[in-house]
């Protein structure tokens, strides 16, 4: 019997401890058994949610008179752990944790335990915004130090191209002099000797001639700059006369949607024609000789839009945003000029040109020149 009295007593004491334990504890515990009764309440809850008053557990957490539809009770009495967060209306967050609690007659009832989590998930969210703020800042920062870069790069190779257009500019033209008059001289005095094939082995030679010469013209220009004089133009007429030098292939159709009445343009004559002979050959080429080209002209504000439209192989996306770099090119026999001096022809007209292609698409460039101002 003294046995049993000293054992009970040790029960009863560390009962006694393990409410002392749950009743210190900041975090919100509580117990309901399979009737919705609530058991238990330390008082870390009783301050936010007061007594139960024999109310069940649905009528003193949730004030409903039936069970929650998505109460998850029925898990823990099953012997399953049960994990959530809860948002009051307030902005409060809560973690919830309910364990399956057995008793020794083998009822299972719910232990809840339920932690203010909200500085921590605010703070885990601030956290996150100033790590994503860092990535973009970063992300910010290299951007800039690649078109720094980039930038760098782009004079080194003006640079380069300047000495190279100055110092060997002459060194190829006095040879390629020589070559013409060599192959004038045979086709005009020796053709009659000559078979077809020799005779076209000259046209080729002249043909080479004239593309290295244009090669050389447009490092120089690029190079040193042409100083414009601008005036007013009819546009129709100058794109008449890019259409003319340019040369295009029979198979080329263009099309002109060009109003009666347009405002007249305010640029530098050559300098225009050269850029948009450059954007008709591009066209071209990107047609593989056959195919559609459309020029589009309409008033912009205080300016002029113009559009050259292709129904070629279209620009890749990896490619497009370095089209005006110097000396890049996708084509096999291109040397990545014709486009870096179409803008830098049209910004020396205090115009701008853009460029907007889908691979498979077609390719269009955009030009915003100035223009005339309209007769008082």
């Amino acid at each position: 019997e003294a046995a049993l009295i000293a054992a009970a007593q040790t029960v009863a004491h560390e009962r006694d401890r393990l409410r002392l334990i749950l009743d210190s504890l900041p975090d919100m515990i509580y117990i309901v058994n399979p009737q919705w009764d609530v058991e238990y309440l330390n008082p870390a809850l009783k301050c936010l949610n007061g007594e139960p008053n024999g109310r069940k557990c649905y009528k003193f957490f949730h004030n409903l008179d039936a069970p929650c539809p998505d109460c998850r009770a029925h898990e823990v009495f099953s012997g399953k752990t049960v994990h959530d967060n809860y948002t009051t209306s307030q902005g409060r967050i809560y973690e919830i944790l309910d364990l399956p609690l057995r008793s020794p007659d083998g009822s299972v009832a719910k232990l809840g335990v339920i932690r203010d989590i909200t500085s921590r998930t605010r703070t885990e969210q601030e956290l996150e915004l100033h790590r994503r703020n860092l990535e973009e800042l970063v992300a910010t920062r290299t951007a800039e130090l690649r078109a720094a870069q980039d930038a760098l790069l782009r004079q080194t190779r003006l640079a380069t191209l300047g000495q190279l257009a100055g110092s060997v500019a002459h060194e190829i033209r006095n040879p390629l002099a020589s070559i013409r008059n060599a192959a004038w001289f045979l086709r005009n005095h020796a053709a009659d000797r000559l078979h077809d094939r020799a005779l076209r082995h000259l046209e080729l030679i002249q043909e080479e001639i004239d593309r290295a010469n244009e090669v050389i013209t447009d490092l120089l220009e690029f190079a040193r700059g042409r100083e414009m004089q601008p005036a007013e133009w009819q546009f129709g007429a100058l794109l008449d006369a890019a259409i003319r030098q340019a040369g295009l292939p029979e198979a080329i159709q263009v099309i002109r949607h060009i109003p009666a009445r347009l405002p007249e343009v305010f640029v530098d004559r050559s300098s225009l024609i050269t850029v948009l002979v450059n954007l008709l050959s591009n066209a071209v080429e990107a047609m593989n000789g056959t195919g559609t080209i459309t020029v589009t002209a309409e008033p912009d504000s205080d300016s002029l839009r113009i559009s050259v439209s292709d129904n070629g192989s279209g620009i890749t996306p990896e490619d497009l945003p370095r089209v005006f770099e110097p000396l890049f090119s996708t084509r096999p026999l291109g040397i990545g000029l014709g486009l870096a001096i179409a803008r830098s022809f049209v910004e020396a007209n205090r115009g701008k040109i853009s460029i907007e292609s889908k691979p498979g698409k077609g390719t269009t460039a955009i030009l915003l020149l100035p223009a005339a101002p309209l007769p008082q």
